[in-house]
Parts: C-alpha cells; sequence; structure tokens
C-alpha cells in the first residue's frame, strides 16, 4: 500500500517552509507543533507610570485602639519620596515595638524598636535619625518618639508598624516555669519578671475599693507592681537584649480578683513567713526550706513556699467547723482546673502570694491533717484549711479576719480569692493585649508615583 506523502505547512505560500520541529521566538500558534510556552504576546502590555512633583505637609494620626497577641497596625505603607519629619507612639506597654523602613533602611528586623530597650540603654533624648522613649508617665503609658534634627529624607519607599509580639502565658500573678521568660521577635527579655507572684501593691486609691472593682486600678496604678523576681532567661543566655519593666503591664496585666464567697462571718486568715510551718499538729505538711523565690539554677526546680492557713473564727482551732465554713471547696474546684493563683486584700494593699500548689485540711474523721485530693474536704464536718502557695510573699500579709459575710466581692479589707483573666478572655489570650492610645506621623511629601 502507497504511503500517503504529507504536504509541507505553510506560514505562506510564497515562502520556503518552516520545520516546526525547531524552537522559533515568533511561531504560527496554529502549528501543533508550536511550544506556547516561547510565544510572544500579540501585543504589549501598555503601562504608563507617572511620577508628579509636589510639596504637602501630612499628618497621620491614630486613636485609641486594642492589639491582640501577633497583631499590628499598618500605619503607613508609601511609595513615594519626601521628608519624615517625627514620629510619636503612645501605648500602655513598654514592649509594644515600632518597626520602620526608609527606603533600603530597616530599624530592626523583625520586630522592631520598642520602649523597653530604649530605656534599659539610656536612649531617653532626641537624637539624631535615632528613636528614643520616655519614661513611664503616671497614667501608665510610655511614649516612642523618632524625631531627628533635621528631616530625614526618603526618595521611594515608607512603611511604618506597630506591632504586638508578646508571648502567651498564664503566669501573670503567678509562677513561671524555670524562672525564665524569653523573648518573641526582636523584642528584648525583661530584666525581672515582675509579672509573677510574690510580691504586693499599695496604694491610697485601693484603700475602700471593693475587691471586686480592684483589679480594675491595677491597669493604671500610680505604683507598678513588680515582684522583684530575676529573669533567669537572660543568666543563661549572655546574648539576650535586655529591656526594663515587664511585657504583662496595662491591659497585658489586667486581672479580675476572682471572688470567694465569704459565707461566714469572723473567718481567720494566719500567713507564715516563707518556708515557716505554722501548725506542729498530726498531719500538717512541713514546707521546703528554700530562701524565696526558689533555687531555678539546679537541675531540679524548687521554688518556695508559703503556708496560708484559713481557720473558723479569731480561736484559731483546727478543728472547729461550720455550715458556711465552705471556701476549701472553692479553692479545691479552682485548683483543679489548672493555674489557681492567690490574692489577699488587706486595706490599701493587695498581696500577690503566686501559684497554689496544694491544700490540706483538718479531718475530723481521723483527728488529723490531710492532703485535699487523696481525701475529701466535708462542709460542717471538717475543720480548718491550708493553702500551699508558691513563691510566697517575703513581706507576708497580718492576720486577717472578714468583717462581714461578702458573696459579691464587696469588702475592700479582710478579703481574699483567686485571680481569673477579664470576663470573657482566657489567661492567655489576656495576658498578650496592649493598647495603642495614639499614634502620630508627620511628613513632608514631595513626589508621588501615579500608575
Amino acid at each position: 500500500m502507497a504511503r500517503r506523502r504529507q504536504d509541507d505547512y505553510y506560514d505562506d505560500e510564497k515562502l520556503m517552509p518552516v520545520d516546526y520541529t525547531q524552537n522559533y521566538m515568533g511561531q504560527d500558534m496554529n502549528s501543533p507543533n508550536s511550544n506556547q510556552t516561547n510565544v510572544l504576546p500579540t501585543s504589549p502590555v501598555h503601562k504608563t507610570e507617572r511620577v508628579v512633583d509636589e510639596t504637602i505637609f501630612i499628618t497621620e494620626e491614630l486613636s485609641s485602639q486594642v492589639l491582640g497577641g501577633g497583631e499590628q497596625i499598618e500605619v503607613l505603607n508609601l511609595i513615594e519620596g519626601g521628608d519624615l519629619i517625627s514620629i510619636e507612639v503612645i501605648t500602655d506597654n513598654p514592649y509594644a515595638s515600632v518597626y520602620l523602613e526608609i527606603d533600603d533602611f530597616k530599624n530592626k528586623i523583625p520586630s522592631g524598636i520598642s520602649a523597653a530597650e530604649l530605656l534599659m540603654k539610656g536612649q531617653t533624648e532626641r537624637s539624631e535619625r535615632g528613636f528614643y522613649a520616655l519614661p513611664r508617665r503616671p497614667d501608665g503609658s510610655y511614649v516612642i518618639r523618632y524625631e531627628p534634627q533635621d528631616p530625614h529624607p526618603y526618595s521611594d519607599r515608607l512603611r511604618m508598624q506597630v506591632r504586638n509580639d508578646l508571648r502567651q502565658t498564664s503566669d501573670v500573678f503567678g509562677w513561671p516555669d524555670r524562672q525564665s521568660l524569653s523573648p518573641r521577635g526582636s523584642l528584648p527579655a525583661p530584666e525581672y519578671l515582675g509579672y509573677t507572684g510574690g510580691g504586693y501593691v499599695q496604694g491610697a486609691n485601693l484603700a475602700g475599693v471593693p475587691s471586686i472593682d480592684a483589679g480594675k486600678l491595677l491597669v493604671r496604678s500610680l505604683q507598678q507592681y513588680d515582684s522583684g523576681v530575676l529573669n533567669l532567661a537572660h543568666v543563661n543566655n549572655n546574648d539576650l537584649t535586655l529591656g526594663v519593666s515587664n511585657p504583662y503591664v496595662g491591659l497585658a496585666g489586667e486581672v479580675v480578683l476572682g471572688n470567694v464567697p465569704h459565707s461566714l462571718a469572723s473567718m481567720r486568715l494566719v500567713v507564715g513567713d516563707v518556708g515557716e510551718k505554722l501548725l506542729a499538729e498530726t498531719g500538717y505538711p512541713t514546707p521546703n526550706a528554700t530562701v524565696w523565690p526558689g533555687n531555678q539554677m539546679s537541675t531540679t526546680e524548687v521554688p518556695s513556699q508559703q503556708q496560708y492557713l484559713y481557720f473558723k473564727d479569731s480561736s484559731e482551732t483546727s478543728s472547729e467547723t461550720h455550715a458556711n465554713f465552705n471556701q476549701a471547696p472553692v479553692f479545691k474546684t479552682n485548683l483543679d482546673a489548672g493555674g489557681a493563683k492567690l490574692w489577699v486584700k488587706d486595706e490599701d494593699k493587695i498581696y500577690f502570694p503566686g501559684k497554689i500548689t496544694s491544700i490540706h485540711f483538718y479531718d475530723a474523721g481521723t483527728s488529723q491533717w490531710q492532703l485535699y485530693d487523696t481525701h475529701t474536704y466535708t462542709t460542717g464536718t471538717d475543720g480548718a484549711f491550708m493553702l500551699t502557695v508558691s513563691p510566697g510573699c517575703p513581706i507576708k500579709p497580718d492576720k486577717q479576719t472578714n468583717a462581714a459575710t461578702d458573696t459579691l466581692g464587696t469588702l475592700a479589707t479582710g478579703t481574699w480569692g483567686v485571680i481569673n483573666p477579664p470576663n470573657g478572655l482566657s489567661n492567655r489570650d489576656a495576658s498578650t493585649r496592649i493598647r495603642v492610645r495614639e499614634v502620630t506621623v508627620k511628613r513632608k511629601r514631595k513626589k508621588t508615583l501615579l500608575l
């Protein structure tokens, strides 16, 4: 059978045949051998750009808003030329950071610069093309400024962000693992873990405030809470950059002084020194002898301990009980939920001893103290109970006696309870909130690229 002859394929009958097995930049799309990845567009994309010369002074202002953990405000992201005159950022947290790009310059990758780092370095005065910070204001705010002696020129790029790179934690007024906090991104590490348990705050404005409202005042307290606990993260890593204060202040440190109902008047609270055993009764536990706040440099973490002992009344008798002496089960419920942290309010002072680690009680059935875990407390039958707390307060509260019953947190003194996060939030989510109170950026725009 004769083989049928295939006619040559022509682009134009007047031209020579084209070998479509070869690569050509300009190819006939009708050819079955055309490699379409090499075909040039039939008509080029037409793009028009125009640079407009102008001189306009612009002030960008942002009002108060809250940043959650990992969030940021893109204040500026511009392609233009001009002069940057000044930047001012006011927040309630020294670990809020400002990131700035001017042409090819980036101030600090990836998170930017914070007031905590600037204050630690002593950069508190205006400098040429450098950020500086002002010391903490009485209202609890921190100010970062960029205010060069002469406006900083830029030719094509201006970008600025306010960032929140705080780490989540459940240890505000509690106790962190290994007594350490490492930074995230390019944030500094706090020199001290001022947010932990182990301290107290005092202020005349707290004296007459009921416990249910006192937590709100901590956000703008004239005396910032500081437990004075050293951050061992930088002790073990000399390369860490240090910052002042700590990340869990302002909104990040806001808590609710949770009410443990005082259903019985005249209950008595007795507090021992750190490491002191308060009773010499059968089964009563002995705290460890570790000096406050504990030994975290060893291979085994050993935080110090302090005992908070609750009696039915001022007679301070372990066996005495009452049908309304019912706080032990409430504390146990919080302990089982994880992260139970104690507070005690005494007039103008609020003490934060730290994390509740165990509960013991006087068991009427065995006439001795038992651990509230292997044994169960029976209200109206069993007697006094004791909370072991770490690290405890080296300056301890005086004996406390509640003057009246209180189920709603209305007492202003002689009251105690557990620390809760603000309503609707978890401990971890509450710990990363930053309030950006004000942002002001001034610039002179000279050139704009129009597309």
